[in-house]
């Protein structure tokens, strides 16, 4: 540290006293600090310890104690008994390992026991116990330790039971049920040994039920614990708490020592320096003087070498090995257009770009690494008066007395006007040279009545090899043709040879330096002939079109194969196809068609994404050929589409194929961490059966592939002309269907719905009818699936529901008391972005309240994505929609997601009534809908009931509402109104 002249007035003894005395008072407060923080991060370690434990003992008791929740539930269901008490003990019991005893007790009595013990020994000690015997406290509590047998300690968990409706507040008391957990066993799965293992001493005790004394459960040893951090275990009525202290103490002794020794010893170090110091200080006062005396020599030298540097007409500097200036003469000043003073102790950089200053470093550098004079080129530009030019440069190592290097010294001479000479000279050469580089042609002549050949560097350079100077080597570049165009080059070049030709052009492989083969192109002419006419000169250029063949190639290849799987294109196939339909006509034998698309390959793509999908695609398709015969013929036609064409094949060869097919698809396939499995549907045409041209076995071969498709995928189908007349039926039906709206073929038509209670019609379903003109009438079980695959649902569906709130809306006009109009909902409308601003405007412009509108769906429809259908569904109710569930039974539902759709009605499926008089499966799974409704506070309604026997059973269930073709078939708006008669009864 530095000494002001007031302190050197101090001894050094003195000096290293006071300071040793500042730092033992600074250190000792620093290791008082340390010892602070190491106790509060013991405590806080120890906390987090007891709370994790005591955290998992509770969990563990709780859990215990719960299953008196479920008995008590239990006794309240089976109205104040359990059927089979032991049996329905003994199968929820394993998920209380740590339950001892059970008991349920009413009015004193014990009504029943269940022990894990030895129950002979343990009957004899049941009594009567008083009816008042505990506190009804309406909750659950937890007393104990007791002890318990082989010393071990038990708890006791009592709930009382009271009977009555949830809603109830006045509920009666029952009883209560009284489990025994046993807490040794927690206690050793959930071990204090495990504290002990983090190094604490502990104590686990209780203290509750106005005791004066804690009673200690569980302890790491038999000594009292001082200054234990204490943590409270939390139960129903009792209050236990866990005790730690750190096994060492709080304090870690040693480490104390360490802090206060370190504290004297550095102490006693910064005492030792400051005295030190204070006897250099003394020395740096005599050395400065004689400082003094030196300089004013040095300044007598510097001042002559100054005037020798000035009087050199060359600019001339010196640096240090840093690259700080530190001398410079007059031509200098000028170059960089400042004054010596400014220049010296500054770099280059701070004159000249960053890119010319480290050009200057580096050659600075190679003469200092060197140790010799360097010369090198540097174009300089002279700040003073703008010129620039190109100057050699002579650096050398500067060094000092020792003969180390300390700096270097540099001299520059203009060399400009020289250079300006040698630039034109090469400027014409580098030209050419240049040019013959930049478009890879290489030039070459060949003295033929002296056999002496030259080559341009390019000639050499273009196949990556180096150039070679003087005479080239002719036979040692015919070695590096590809050995398939040897004789082809041989032939070109006699053909000037013997006078035939007098050029020649040669596409041909040549091999690079790489050792792979590229394409050159070379033309050669001959210009010089002796009296005889034969060629005594022979010119010519080589060329790279390396590029140009593989991409004349490639083209070619994708112009005939799928770029993603390799597989032969469409166009491809129809050439493959066509030879192999010939090659069966000429040996008349059969050939089979295999059209094989993916099932559901797009929710692949959707999912996973195209790149996975993609490598799927590429793996199935090497499966494929490596599954299939060697001369079976595997194309990609596009997307997840591929053709299989299996010569010398019949229809017996043709179903053990698709089987083998099949089986192959069903095998996992790996990809990236993804394992994918998909199905395939194969349609299978025959030649000559079905067909004896590319493009009709083809869409034979596509029908049968749908008709897989229909037959519930994964599966082949053969073609038929069966399939043929369904394909048009449904052409047929799908076109027409497109103008059924605009040419008001369709119509609703209604069926009623009538509330049992009151006979009355309360309300209708409107159902959708088809009559073309000459297809006749088509089954909506017919057209709508059309309509759903074809997206013609949509419209469809709006005009329905348009239709039905119009209708609606006039007989509520008319005085008509119905309650609701129901209408179905396909999956692909209720799916619709825009289905609740559709719904919503319909009913605006028909001027139709909300809630006449009830919308059927499907269970398969509300399950798929259940959270999904689920906030749709809820959309439409706050909008007081009515939402019901249709076909109810049929599809799959889940109770955890059925109680949380906002319906009001379930519609139990006709395929359920129509057999309630003779099938009692039927009416159990009726009676079941029917309670479940009525637990879940919705409504059902039955449709197709379609006699009395029927409907009287419905009734004596409790079904609210029925429709079917015992009140009416559906039917027409007018025969509604007839029917209803403005609110009379049926």
């Amino acid at each position: 540290m530095p000494m002001s002249n007031n302190t050197l007035l101090l001894s050094p003894l003195h000096t290293g006293i006071l300071t040793f005395i500042i730092s033992l008072i600074f250190t000792l407060s620093l290791a008082w600090y340390l010892e602070t923080d190491y106790v509060d991060d013991l405590e806080t370690q120890a906390l987090t310890d007891a709370t994790n434990y005591t955290y998992q003992l509770e969990s563990s008791i709780i859990h215990e104690a719960s299953i008196a929740y479920t008995l008590a539930t239990l006794v309240n269901l089976d109205n104040r008994a359990i059927n089979h008490f032991d049996e329905v003990v003994g199968t929820i019991l394993p998920s209380y390992p740590y339950i001892t005893d059970i008991l349920i007790v009413s009015d004193g009595i014990v009504r029943q026991f269940y022990s894990t013990s030895d129950e002979a020994n343990l009957q004899n000690k049941i009594r009567s116990i008083p009816p008042g015997y505990g506190y009804i406290s309406k909750r659950l509590t937890i007393t104990g330790p007791f002890p318990f047998k082989n010393n071990k300690l038990k708890l006791a968990a009592r709930l009382p039971v009271f009977i009555g409706d949830s809603a109830d507040a006045e509920r009666t008391h029952w009883g209560y049920v009284e489990v025994g957990i046993s807490l040794t066993d927690i206690l050793e799965a959930q071990p204090l040994e495990s504290i002990t293992a983090s190094k604490y001493h502990y104590e686990l005790w209780r203290q509750g039920n106005g005791q004066d004394e804690a009673q200690l459960i569980y302890a790491s040893s038999t000594a009292a614990l001082n200054n234990a951090l204490e943590y409270p275990v939390r139960l129903s009525m009792d209050e236990w708490r866990l005790g730690l202290v750190p096994v060492d103490g709080w304090h870690d002794w040693s480490l104390t020592t360490l802090h206060l020794t370190v504290a004297i010893l550095v102490s006693s170090l910064l005492a030792y320096l400051a005295a030190s110091l204070h006897v250099l200080r003394r020395q740096d006062v005599s050395l400065q003087a004689k400082l003094a005396e030196g300089n004013a020599q040095i300044d007598m030298t510097q001042m002559q070498l100054e005037a020798t540097f000035d009087a050199i007409p060359d600019p001339l500097w010196l640096k240090d090995i840093n690259g700080l200036y530190i001398n410079c003469n007059h031509r200098f000043e000028e170059l960089y257009g400042d004054e010596k003073s400014n220049i010296i102790g500054r770099t280059d950089y701070d004159y000249v770009s960053q890119e010319t200053a480290d050009a200057f470093r580096h050659h600075d550098l190679n003469a200092i690494e060197a140790g010799v004079t360097l010369t090198n080129q540097e174009w300089l530009t002279f700040a003073e008066d703008g010129y620039r030019g190109l100057f050699e440069t002579v650096k050398t190592p500067l060094r000092d007395h020792d003969g180390n290097i300390v700096g270097v010294i540099g001299i520059a001479r203009d060399i400009s006007e020289h250079y300006k000479h040698l630039e034109k000279m090469q400027e014409s050469e580098m030209r050419l040279q240049i040019t013959l580089e930049s478009t890879k042609i290489g030039i070459w002549e060949w003295d033929v009545a002296e056999d002496v050949w030259f080559a341009s560097p390019t000639y050499h350079t273009i196949l990556g090899y180096p150039p070679v100077q003087g005479v080239g080597d002719r036979e040692k570049e015919l070695a590096k043709v590809h050995p398939d165009d040897r004789e082809m080059i041989k032939g070109k070049i006699g053909s000037i040879l013997d006078r035939s030709e007098t050029n020649y052009y040669y596409e041909a492989r040549l091999r690079h330096a790489d050792g792979h083969y590229r394409w050159v192109g070379v033309r050669g002419k001959a210009v010089e002939f002796d009296e005889s006419g034969k060629p005594n000169r022979i010119v010519g250029v080589r060329m790279d079109i390396d590029e140009r063949r593989k991409a004349e190639e490639q083209i070619n290849w994708l112009a005939h194969n799928d770029a993603l799987t390799g597989l032969p294109n469409r166009i491809s196939l129809k050439k493959q196809l066509t030879a192999a339909l010939n090659a069966a006509k000429d040996t008349g034998v059969q050939l089979a068609v295999l059209f094989i698309d993916l099932d559901n390959f797009k929710n692949i793509n959707d999912a996973l994404g195209h790149s996975v999908g993609d490598a799927l695609l590429q793996m199935l398709a090497q499966r494929m050929q490596e599954a299939l015969e060697e001369d079976a013929i595997v194309s990609r036609q596009g997307g997840d589409e591929f053709i299989a064409v299996l010569p010398h094949t019949d229809t017996e060869q043709a179903k053990i194929r698709a089987k083998a097919l099949i089986d192959l698809f069903s095998k996992p396939c790996a990809i990236e961490h993804y394992e994918l499995i998909v199905t395939p549907s194969i349609g299978i045409s025959l030649f000559p059966d079905d067909g004896d041209d590319h493009d009709t076995l083809l869409k034979c071969s596509d029908l049968a592939m749908y008709s897989a498709k229909n037959e519930g995928r994964n599966n082949f189908q053969f073609y038929s002309q069966h399939l043929q007349a369904n394909i048009e039926r449904t052409t047929a039906i799908e076109a027409a269907l497109r103008r059924a709206i605009e040419q008001n073929e369709l119509r609703l038509v209604y069926q009623p719905q009538v509330e049992l209670r009151s006979n009355h019609i309360t309300g209708v379903e409107a159902l959708l009818r088809w009559q073309h003109p000459t297809l006749g009438h088509i089954s909506p079980v017919e057209f709508i699936p059309i309509a759903e695959d074809s997206g013609q649902i949509i419209a469809i569906g709006e005009w329905v529901l348009r239709t039905a709130a119009k209708q609606m809306k006039q007989w509520l006009d008319k005085g008509m008391l119905l309650s609701v109009i129901a209408v179905n909902l396909s999956a692909l409308q209720f799916r619709h972005p825009n289905l609740l601003f559709q719904i919503t405007k319909i009913l605006d412009e028909e001027g139709l309240p909300p809630h006449y509108l009830e919308l059927e769906l499907t269970e398969r429809v509300a399950m798929y994505k259940p959270e999904e259908a689920i906030a749709i569904m809820q959309t439409l109710n706050k909008k007081g929609i009515r939402l019901s569930i249709d076909d109810f039974g049929t599809g799959y539902s889940s109770l955890s997601y059925l109680k949380r759709f906002p319906i009001s009605k379930l519609k139990i499926d006709r395929s359920f009534v129509s057999h309630v008089q003779e099938d009692s499966d039927d009416r159990a799974i009726i009676s079941t809908i029917i309670d479940l409704a009525n637990n879940l506070g919705l409504m059902t309604i039955a449709e197709g009931v379609e006699n009395e026997q029927q409907l009287e059973f419905l009734r004596m269930q409790g079904c609210n509402e029925v429709q079917g073709y015992f009140f009416s078939p559906p039917t027409t708006a007018e025969e509604i109104e007839r029917m209803t008669s403005w609110s009379a009864d049926v």
